[in-house]
C-alpha cells in the first residue's frame, strides 16, 4: 500500500519537510523493474517494503 509519493521536484519545493511515510517515485519504480528479475512463486503474495517499517 502506498500512502502518497514524492519526487525530486516536490522535495525540492520543501526542502525541509521530512515526506515521512512517503514513497519515492524512484524507489517505487526500481522496485518495480527489480520483480521481473523475481519467479512468481517469490513475488506472489508479498508486501514490499518501500519506507522504513513502522
Amino acid at each position: 500500500m502506498i500512502k502518497a509519493l514524492v519526487h525530486e521536484a516536490m522535495r525540492a519545493e520543501r526542502p525541509n519537510a521530512k515526506f515521512a511515510g512517503f514513497t519515492d517515485v524512484d524507489d517505487l519504480a526500481a522496485e518495480i523493474a527489480g520483480l521481473w528479475d523475481k519467479s512468481a512463486q517469490e513475488a506472489n503474495g508479498q508486501r514490499l517494503w518501500l519506507t522504513p517499517k513502522p
